[in-house]
């Protein structure tokens, strides 16, 4: 018996325009281009007039990371990723393992019409068809799940749309975008590497600049600790590891909490010292933004044990040190960098920077290590 292939039905310039929106996708280098570009192609191209991009958490409990729309109200948008995702039977076929419904293995990218796998009369006269996809006019999805590498805890869902009255997708449209799975698992892996790597950059960076602070902690944006050193629990009398909010000290998650609540998008970072035990135990508290805005911050957290030292105020008078110029150099002795500093006095790091160029030759010291034994002559530590 002679079965038709589905690949039979596109024609030669279909081809074309399949491999022609490949090389877009390889292309894009960051999830921002995609999401102000790609998507819209990638929807109109395989018929749609709305698109989703969903980043799927799978490993505990479901989740969604980064996202985007096009076509789509963001009030709507934003409700959905907020927790209306749960009701989505879309979610259940293709991500939920303990559903009857789910459909394959999660390392396995699958190309769908969900009329196809649901009964459809039940679903549009049900309550998340009728709350959510019927007041955008969206009667008929396609999903294409897109599986990343086996040891990666997230998937991506595009969900493309079409209203009723205009009917539902081809099978010319089915079968382009089952040739484009190839290319989107690949493309969309990539900046999934892209996007890890740069936040680990990132984060590294920070690092770099503070390693003088012995204790780290590591929290996201959900007050999930991400990573916490043997020296940070023994600070906070913690006897085993655990990566729970609940473990988080009381004053740290408020910090964090206020951090986040008044984090202007258009910065990059902000830092909060907080003290405690009586000023025995302080901790500096930076946010950082990720690559991708939708997946938050980062909070990384230092802790150091007060010490006796004193800084030596007659060596700052007898090398005839500025008002500013004693306190940068206070701040220095404490271990902040150039940007903390900047940040508590309310100046810019470049003027932080000069002030400092002024300070090392009044010192006779090229470093912060060298101005800090300066300063600590005629005491103990």
């Amino acid at each position: 018996m002679f079965v038709l292939n589905q690949y039979n039905m596109l024609s030669a310039n279909d081809i074309d325009d399949v491999v022609k929106l490949g090389n877009e996708l390889v292309s894009c280098q960051n999830f921002e281009t995609f999401k102000d570009e790609t998507l819209e192609d990638l929807t109109r191209f395989l018929g749609a007039e709305t698109g989703v991009l969903l980043s799927i958490g799978i490993k505990n409990k479901m989740n969604i990371g980064f996202n985007c729309s096009f076509g789509v109200s963001q009030r709507m948008h934003k409700d959905y990723v907020n927790g209306f995702f749960v009701k989505d039977p879309a979610v259940t076929l293709l991500f939920d393992r303990k559903s009857r419904c789910y459909l394959g293995h999660p390392e396995i990218s699958r190309v769908i019409l969900l009329e196809n796998h649901i009964d459809y009369n039940n679903f549009t006269g049900g309550f998340f068809y009728n709350t959510f996809l019927r007041p955008l006019g969206i009667h008929h999805l396609m999903l294409m799940r897109i599986a990343l590498r086996s040891d990666e805890d997230n998937n991506l869902l595009i969900g493309l749309h079409r209203p009723k009255g205009k009917g539902g997708f081809s099978d010319r449209s089915l079968a382009k975008a089952k040739l484009l799975v190839p290319t989107l698992q690949g493309a969309m892996g990539n900046l999934t590497s892209r996007a890890l790597l740069n936040e680990r950059q990132s984060i590294i960076q920070s690092l770099g600049e503070d390693m003088h602070n012995a204790g780290l902690m590591i929290v996201n944006e959900k007050m999930d600790i991400l990573y916490q050193s043997s020296l940070l629990r023994q600070h906070f009398s913690q006897t085993t590891p655990d990566s729970s909010a609940s473990s988080l000290p009381p004053e740290i998650f408020q910090t964090c909490q206020e951090m986040k609540n008044s984090f202007s998008r258009d910065r990059t970072s902000c830092h909060r010292q907080i003290c405690l035990n009586d000023h025995a135990l302080t901790c500096d508290i930076k946010a950082v933004t990720t690559e991708n805005m939708n997946d938050g911050l980062r909070f990384i957290i230092y802790s150091s044990v007060a010490t006796d030292f004193r800084v030596n105020d007659q060596v700052m008078e007898r090398c005839h040190l500025t008002g500013r110029e004693k306190d940068i150099a206070r701040q220095i002795t404490l271990g902040l960098t150039n940007i903390q500093i900047a940040e508590k006095l309310g100046i810019s790091i470049r003027t932080v920077e000069n002030h400092l160029c002024a300070i090392y030759p009044k010192l006779k010291v090229r470093n912060r290590t060298s101005l800090t034994h300066v300063l600590s002559r005629g005491f103990s530590r």
